[in-house]
């Protein structure tokens, strides 16, 4: 086994806004398409700053009261944001914490020993999470991924420290029915002209629809936004045998393949898993950080006045049971219970960032917008599962993993390594660790779930102590702890982002941007965004939205 802390490379901690964009475009000069680079940086950029929009303290002594529904990112970023105006904000969560997918689970009290039950990356091209990250001043690392001494696991073929997957070409191709041509190919190059070719097709002005949200989007992209992530594959003159084949090297591909090309476009766009970041002190630091200032009335980092500060009111375990508004009206009306009794208040505007998966659930005045009222039943929510298990001591260190991942085809997809030692330079295995030990999405997050917490356990084991070599029933004895979630049963929630099928975007995104109520009530919330699964996307609506009603409080106050 080669020493993986001997095998270092210079790191970028809490990089600058230029750092990242160098590294950006060092990124996408090698992928061939550098004149995209200030497209992306427009396409996730911080709007206008709401201060620009409406001074603060405006709503200062007129009495202009807003809610924001829900206390994840998007409602923590909404309530910062309006509090500058000098309005009063109120914030409802449904569930018993702040958060929502961002969701730091310790086993420890000293917080030691951490798992990220959602959130556990940041792509260098999110402006908007970078932009709080550097206003709340959390420090950032980056996040370890492949690395030296990590297994590949595929077809019950084992192998160690095959990065460049040559071994693989030898020993796991020819388990695949392929053909010819393929057997002498890389799968990252089939992949590569399956996913990233179509996207190449497109000029740099039709790429640029990938991080936009329309009316109306180009011919080319429209046409590729018709087709699922399999078929794309079979357009791109794949076997089935090398389908097979590549979403065995790239497990998260098997369950994503009935959702939409656009889905990928997403994310190969940017680069989003090129160069990834995670918080130091874990993602928990960004809701904490918000709720700080939230709870201050002279928190430095509003970049306002104290006395042009609006009051925050914060309302937890408070479900909102009734969306109420008749044409003409000049408020909504939103109803909770209160000691068993529903008690009913009105609002000039209304921020929701409920998820479509729980809106659905909720007593709600109708809306103007059939395509809007269709997007909220049909839209699509991915299912995914974590599984994280606190072993007494950390096996994988001895056999020389400090951080990073090993993949298998089996159900496990991903095992991810804590990477405390790594960045200590410290190998200890004897100290207890974390492990992601399972993490899968769709169908196969729902398969895991049949079983009981016990069983989800005992079947994880085995499946670690296969795809590491270790002898069946090692691994039993040293599991301390464990952490399971399935985010389709979080109450609140409903499953762990929105994923578009086929032609959702064009049908159905713009219209999810579009204010209700007569200008009244607006939509925040990862899934009203191009960024699904990503803080970013949460952020950037919250943003756009509160900017909306900046400018109505300027007109109407």
């Amino acid at each position: 086994m080669k020493n993986y802390l001997n095998s270092r490379v210079d790191e970028l901690f809490s990089p600058t806004d230029s750092e990242r964009h160098q590294l950006l475009e060092q990124l996408l000069t090698s992928a061939g398409r550098k004149e995209d680079l200030p497209y992306i940086l427009e396409g996730y950029s911080h709007p206008e700053d709401i201060i620009k929009i409406c001074p603060p303290g405006y709503g200062k002594g007129k009495n202009i009261n807003v809610a924001v529904i829900g206390g994840g990112i998007s409602g923590l970023v909404a309530a910062f944001e309006l509090r500058k105006l000098g309005v009063d904000v109120t914030l409802y969560e449904a569930s018993n914490r702040y958060g929502g997918r961002i969701y730091t689970h310790f086993f420890d009290k000293e917080r030691k020993y951490a798992a990220e039950l959602g959130a556990m990356r940041i792509p260098l091209a999110h402006e908007c999470t970078w932009h709080y990250l550097n206003l709340f001043k959390i420090e950032t690392r980056p996040f370890i991924q492949r690395t030296l001494n990590g297994f590949t696991y595929i077809k019950g073929v084992c192998l160690c420290d095959d990065i460049e997957e040559q071994e693989s070409m030898k020993k796991i191709y020819p388990l695949f029915d392929l053909q010819d041509w393929e057997k002498k190919l890389h799968w990252g190059e089939m992949l590569n002209n399956a996913i990233v070719t179509p996207l190449l097709s497109l000029t740099p002005s039709e790429r640029k629809d990938i991080v936009q949200i329309k009316k109306k989007y180009s011919y080319k992209y429209n046409t590729l936004c018709q087709y699922n992530l399999r078929q794309m594959l079979k357009k791109g003159y794949l076997s089935d045998g090398a389908v097979d084949l590549v979403c065995s090297f790239s497990p998260f591909l098997r369950p994503l393949q009935p959702y939409s090309y656009s889905e990928i476009l997403h994310d190969e766009y940017p680069m989003h898993f090129s160069n990834l970041y995670q918080p130091v002190n874990n993602f928990i630091s960004i809701t904490e950080a918000f709720l700080d200032a939230l709870k201050s009335d002279n928190h430095p980092s509003y970049g306002v006045k104290p006395e042009d500060l609006g009051t925050m009111t914060l309302k937890l375990s408070t479900p909102i049971e009734k969306i109420f508004w008749e044409e003409g009206d000049s408020q909504v009306s939103l109803s909770h219970k209160e000691n068993n009794q529903l008690v009913h208040k009105k609002f000039d505007f209304v921020i929701n960032t409920i998820p479509f998966s729980t809106l659905r659930n909720i007593d709600m005045s109708k809306l103007k917008s059939n395509i809007l009222t269709q997007a909220i039943t049909e839209v699509n929510y991915m299912d995914a599962v974590k599984v994280y298990i606190l072993y007494k001591r950390r096996f994988w260190e001895d056999l020389g993993i400090i951080a990073g991942y090993s993949l298998s085809d089996l159900s496990n997809a991903h095992i991810y390594y804590p990477s405390d030692h790594y960045y200590s330079k410290t190998i200890n295995p004897e100290e207890p660790g974390v492990l992601l030990a399972w993490y899968n999405l769709a169908l196969e997050a729902s398969n895991l779930t049949s079983l009981n917490d016990d069983e989800i356990i005992q079947f994880v084991n085995r499946n670690i102590e296969k795809i590491h070599g270790l002898s069946e029933g090692m691994l039993d004895k040293y599991v301390l702890d464990y952490k399971i979630l399935q985010w389709s049963k979080m109450k609140w929630i409903g499953d762990a982002f929105a994923f578009f099928y086929p032609n959702q975007k064009r049908h159905f995104l713009y219209e999810m941007t579009q204010p209700e109520y007569d200008n009244k009530m607006f939509f925040a919330g990862e899934h009203v965004s191009f960024t699904h699964a990503w803080i970013q996307g949460g952020m950037r609506s919250s943003l756009e939205a509160s900017n909306k009603i900046a400018r109505l409080i300027t007109k109407k106050f």
